[in-house]
């Protein structure tokens, strides 16, 4: 048997599906940079809840602090569009597992995402079951 090398397995990320819809058989998975440009950093900022901010604010590396609002933002932003909600809306909590949820009603019935952050890069993946 023939085992392929890892180097012949190359990702195939596409670009952003229009209109932003998970059908009922996919899971999206996308990754971003979390090192952002100032000015990019200060718009994610505002997209986060006060309890968010907050916690940014108690890391002690500028660095770390930066990443975390930058992953936080950009989870908020990807959330918001497939939900076609405005950012702020938003409300989280964690389920009994300690994952990050939507607070109960505020939105889709089985919607399930997750973030993972490498040291400087966003990986999140989102599926949303068809509703019925």
């Amino acid at each position: 048997m023939t085992i392929p090398t890892v180097t012949s397995l190359k990702p195939s990320w596409q670009t952003v599906p229009e209109p932003f819809v998970v059908p009922p058989d996919e899971v999206h998975v996308w990754r971003a940079d979390l090192d952002v440009a100032p000015a990019a950093l200060l718009r994610l900022r505002k997209t986060l809840s006060a309890d968010e901010q907050a916690r940014a604010e108690r890391f002690y590396s500028t660095v770390e602090r930066a990443r975390y609002t930058a992953g936080r933002g950009i989870l908020r932003a990807l959330l918001a569009r497939y939900l076609g909600t405005p950012v702020g809306d938003l409300r989280f909590c964690c389920n009994a597992h300690g994952k990050p949820a939507l607070v109960p009603g505020s939105g889709p019935e089985g919607l399930r995402f997750n973030l993972g952050k490498g040291e400087t890069n966003f990986r999140g993946g989102s599926h949303i079951p068809a509703a019925g």
